[in-house]
């Protein structure tokens, strides 16, 4: 019984066809695509295995993944414990397991389904298409299944592969002598871990937003270490105020020195935030003074809000400008930067630069327009500055109160109360509920 089973599932697969299911969202941007009814051969009789691959993108965000489905009379209990273990060509691939992204139900009174997703990078895809021999193994809490792919599997691999991750590796076919049909020569795809440098990254800021120019500077004869230097400026079109403003003003310096073992203080590849100049084990800022001519040395001992960073002989200094908002975002984003293994790493981090830039500038736009709203109104009698302080959550505050929206004190401090107040208010505007003034609330406002 279980070969007649097993024939019947070879036969079956040979003429199967994988379908392409498709989803966007329209409010928040994203698109899915997934090749299903991948049917796998495999050796357990009561469960049919699906491995489809599947993407996720975002802009510039491209996320893939192995959908692993379970159907049939039997059951893994994956929610207890599930793994993928992949063999292509020889090469042992461990995807481990998340019960975080796996699920178990029962669809009828004999038959479970049970899913499980796994993220891979595209080279996991590329083996799955491309290689000879692949085999698999699932394993359960108690139990496991084995197989293998079948021609029809690595064809929709291939397809997923051409279509959503790198469609060059196909070359245009050439008709051998010896034989009618087509053959494909496949290009050997070779990851290369990407150029970074402070150029590359200005670039990416310029192109998000973000305003400034990068310079080169001009060295101290007494600094014989120093190979170069590089600073790159950033300012900002938007309004910044000691203590309330959108955006830091902060430079970043490269310093290229000629030799590793006498850079300073400075751990390879960690960043390393210094409360000040003058403690003890810090990057001795004081030794180039020349990159602060508008500031006195002793000021200088005392900066704070900087960080170093280093990669090889080069260090990068981030230097916030004092006495406002910490530079631990854009920290944050440098060491990304550097740290990148991918491209795919770069384009995750420049679409959240562009969406943190965005929605801050829009959440300046938004300001003005309700100030201006409530100024028409007579609730405010400030500046139009965009930047929401107190003065404006107090009008916004008597404004609500008179609606019959709000009922706690006008004392223009965020909370809880003019949180909801504000939900409520968007709710009647039929816009989304945020809890705080936003484009959309702000456009609906002024109709």
């Amino acid at each position: 019984m279980k070969v007649i089973i097993l024939t019947l599932s070879i036969l079956f697969l040979s003429c199967s066809s994988y379908k392409i299911n498709n989803y966007y969202d329209e409010f928040e941007k994203f698109e899915w695509f997934r090749y299903e009814n991948n049917l796998i051969q495999e050796n357990y009789i009561g469960i049919d295995v699906e491995i489809n691959p599947q993407i996720w993108t975002k802009g510039k965000i491209k996320i893939y993944s192995l959908q692993v489905k379970l159907v049939g009379k039997e059951k893994l209990n994956i929610e207890e414990g599930f793994s993928l273990i992949i063999s292509a060509n020889g090469e042992i691939i461990n995807l481990g397991n998340d019960t975080n992204k796996s699920f178990r139900k029962r669809v009828s009174k004999n038959i479970y389904y049970e899913e499980a997703w796994f993220e891979v990078d595209d080279e996991v895809i590329y083996k799955l298409a491309f290689a000879e021999n692949c085999k698999f193994k699932i394993n359960g809490k108690t139990q496991f299944i084995k197989g293998y792919f079948s021609k029809f599997n690595h064809n929709t691999f291939k397809d997923f592969y051409k279509n959503h991750i790198d469609a060059s590796i196909w070359e245009i076919p050439t008709l051998k002598k010896e034989t009618t049909k087509n053959t494909f020569s496949i290009k050997s795809k070779i990851l290369k871990k990407p150029e970074t440098t402070l150029n590359k990254f200005s670039q990416i800021l310029f192109s998000n937003g973000w305003e400034g120019y990068l310079e080169e500077i001009k060295l101290n004869n007494k600094l014989d270490n120093i190979e170069s230097i590089e600073k790159l400026n950033i300012n900002f079109e938007l309004p910044v105020r000691v203590n309330q403003y959108i955006y830091p003003k902060f430079n970043i310096l490269r310093i290229i020195f000629k030799e590793r073992n006498k850079i300073p203080n400075v751990t390879k590849n960690n960043i390393q935030i210094y409360p000040c100049a003058k403690c003890l084990n810090t990057f001795p800022l004081g030794k180039f003074k020349f990159l602060f001519p508008n500031m006195p040395a002793s000021e200088i001992k005392d900066l704070e809000n900087w960080a170093a960073y280093r990669k090889e002989n080069d260090v990068y200094l981030i230097i916030g400008e004092e006495f406002k908002q910490d530079n631990n975002e854009i920290f944050g984003y440098i060491i990304e930067y550097f740290n990148s293994e991918t491209n795919t790493d770069i384009d995750i981090l420049e679409d959240r630069l562009n969406k943190n830039y965005t929605n801050k500038k829009e959440l300046f736009e938004a300001g003005k327009m309700v100030q201006i709203f409530l100024k028409e109104n007579n609730f405010y009698l400030g500046e139009i500055d965009g930047l929401f302080g107190k003065k404006s959550i107090i009008s916004l505050q008597k404004f609500l109160k008179e609606k019959e929206f709000y009922d706690g004190k006008i004392d223009g401090i965020k909370n809880i109360k003019l949180e909801n107040a504000i939900k409520n208010y968007q709710n009647f505007l039929n816009v989304k509920r945020t809890g705080w003034i936003n484009i959309q609330t702000a456009k609906k406002m002024i109709k």
